[in-house]
């Protein structure tokens, strides 16, 4: 469950600076999503979304950072919301990419 987490927040990291590089021509070695997604101007909907899925990426690169193993973190229905929101931020994503 972990990894499905995970990756759905590097799939939103990725898109966002996708969209960063090809509007600003710039890379952005950052990995906050709410910070990334202020660069983009993504609608305030997705938010809290962003700074939900931002702990992603800390809690499962650096188990460290909690005392729990990461795969106990999440049960189905946690995973499966953030790949709902996930799949929907994404749409968002690719109309921007076809502007």
């Amino acid at each position: 469950m972990d990894g499905a987490a995970f990756y759905c927040q590097q799939a939103t990291e990725k898109s966002l600076k996708y969209i960063l590089v090809m509007t600003k021509k710039e890379s952005y070695p950052i990995h906050s999503l709410i910070k990334l997604g202020k660069l983009v101007g993504v609608p305030k909907e997705f938010e809290d979304f962003l700074k939900n899925l931002t702990k992603e990426y800390y809690l499962s690169r650096y188990p460290d950072v909690t005392e729990d193993a990461p795969f106990e973190m999440y049960d189905q229905i946690e995973v499966s919301n953030v790949v709902k929101k996930t799949k929907e931020f994404l749409r968002w994503i690719n109309m921007q990419m076809k502007k």
